[in-house]
């Protein structure tokens, strides 16, 4: 799967480290550097307060959510 196409509000599929298992959270938003190079992805879980403490990065994306 291309990162560059995952939107804030999509569901995502990831990895994360010291976790064994794949996390699926919503994309809350998109990271970019100052020159608009992809860094990664603010998430969040749908029946959670808080955002996720990490950056997902490019690399860690499993796959994207679709119905």
């Amino acid at each position: 799967m291309n990162p560059s196409a995952v939107n804030a509000g999509d569901i995502i599929g990831f990895r994360v480290q010291g976790v064994d298992t794949p996390v699926v959270h919503r994309v809350v938003r998109v990271v970019s550097d100052r020159d608009g190079a992809l860094v990664g992805f603010i998430t969040k879980g749908d029946n959670v307060e808080n955002e996720d403490p990490w950056i997902v990065r490019p690399e860690a994306l499993l796959g994207m959510v679709v119905f």
